[in-house]
């Protein structure tokens, strides 16, 4: 009996055993076809307006602080910073206020347009809205309304004096605000919401919202203030928010890969040397200017070129503020999450080859490349070293660029000039030492001569 008894025992045990194993089994099989529909939805519901994201971590853990709203949140993805905020709920409020009386139309006609774009707005963000319908379409309203408004008070003087006498003080933290990619809305909404406005008012009807937004950049940052007058000819229907405006802005037209006299092998590793061991092998630098354009490509931001005949690395003049880092962090992240090009993440990779040092910095301080409005050329440096940390660029954009000053550094008269001009044409009393040190030694061998021939005679 008893050793029946274990064996029913050890059947039970089995049994049990068996039909845990069948659980988990279970589970684990329905967990991964879950995730292979979630995945497979994403894939079939991914389109190019899906293009506000979350950062990264990887990206976010650098600077948190670059990719997070700091004074205003705008659109879903913080909405929870501010919504429990009196005086921020109660500005946009106010500027709710101003768009109906500027757009002229009253609470239902608002509400009705925009309940009709509800659906292609959520369509935006790749995270999934957790709100209700009616709590969505008040977040666009106030934030769209908010973002359209602001943008006309500053630009348009008309409008100037529009409840702005609170946010004047925040200007440049909203400026930094707007530019995060987590706190954007979709363009195609602001672009309605204006237009909605400009239907109405004659001084807005000559005015394009992308025009608008340009002369905004311009003024906000004076590091944009490269943008011709009248370069505003995107379409706005390509543009997805106002991190992808400026990335196009900064990089119309996209720099293209050129591989011409590149083996395939060195496509991945030609950087350029530090500004410093560039000067030393005879480089020098220049800010590009109008009259280098004049029958060329139109002008981008993130051209570099190099000058094999004089030496000269030409670049665009980039003003570093306090700005630049969240500006070009963002666009980095889009790039990172979003796009095939990798333009900003290229010229990011090139400046973080370029500058290594402090006197990197003041080479190019010298030379008018950087505006250095930080403080600290050792700022700069450490911003350009975490500029593009756990960034891959698959492809050097500046392969070519970089391959030609290769190539230039490898010739040794090149330094021997350098150092020739440095050391004895650097200073006024070099060139006469100089000078005196050669006619020294002129004499010397016109003595020796003199006494040779003596000798012989």
């Amino acid at each position: 009996m008893e050793v029946n008894g274990s064996d029913e025992s050890n059947k039970n045990t089995t049994k049990s055993r068996d039909e845990e194993i069948e659980v988990i089994c279970n589970r684990v099989v329905e967990c991964v076809h879950h995730s292979m529909f979630r995945e497979l939805d994403k894939s079939l519901s991914f389109s190019k307006e899906r293009s506000i994201y979350m950062v990264p971590k990887p990206l976010r853990n650098v600077n948190p602080k670059a990719y997070s709203p700091q004074v205003i949140s705008i659109g879903p993805l913080h909405h929870y910073r501010t919504r429990n905020d009196p005086t921020i709920m109660e500005k946009k409020g106010s500027y709710v206020l101003n768009f109906l009386t500027v757009a002229k139309l009253n609470w239902k006609e608002m509400i009705e347009k925009v309940i009709d774009w509800e659906e292609r707005a959520r369509n935006y963000y790749v995270e999934a809205i957790e709100m209700e319908r009616d709590e969505f379409v008040q977040l666009l309203i106030f934030d769209g309304c908010f973002v359209v408004m602001y943008i006309i008070g500053s630009m348009v003087e008309e409008f100037r004096d529009l409840d702005t006498t609170f946010l004047w003080r925040f200007s440049n933290g909203i400026f930094k605000d707007l530019v995060k990619l987590e706190n954007q809305l979709p363009f195609f909404l602001l672009q309605a919401l204006y237009d909605l406005c400009a239907s109405s008012q004659p001084s807005l009807k000559e005015i394009s919202f992308i025009e608008l937004l340009g002369g905004y950049f311009k003024k906000a940052r004076e590091g944009m203030s490269y943008v011709e007058q009248g370069y505003f000819d995107m379409d706005a229907s390509e543009v997805n928010h106002l991190v992808d405006f400026i990335r196009i802005l900064l990089t119309k037209p996209s720099t293209s890969p050129r591989y011409l006299g590149v083996s395939y092998d060195d496509l991945f590793s030609i950087w350029p040397l530090t500004a410093t061991e560039l000067h030393d092998c005879g480089i020098s630098f220049q800010k590009m200017n109008k009259s280098f354009y004049h029958g060329r490509r139109r002008k981008c931001n993130m051209d570099v070129y190099f000058s094999e005949r004089g030496g000269v690395l030409k670049m665009p003049e980039i003003i570093i503020d306090d700005s630049f880092e969240i500006i070009f962090r963002n666009m980095i992240a889009y790039e990172y999450c979003h796009l095939k090009s990798k333009d900003v993440s290229n010229f990011g990779m090139f400046m973080h080859f370029l500058i290594n040092t402090n006197k990197d910095v003041s080479l190019l301080v010298e030379d008018g490349i950087i505006q250095n409005h930080l403080g600290s050329p050792k700022e700069i440096v450490a911003l350009f070293n975490d500029l593009c940390k756990n960034v891959m660029v698959e492809r050097n954009l500046y392969n070519l660029e970089c391959w030609k000053m290769k190539q230039y550094c490898k010739h040794r008269r090149h330094r021997w000039m350098t150092s020739l001009k440095r050391d004895y044409f650097g200073t006024p009393w070099a060139f006469i030492s100089f000078v005196a040190a050669l006619l020294l030694l002129l004499l010397t061998l016109l003595q020796t001569l003199l006494a040779f021939i003596a000798l012989y005679k």
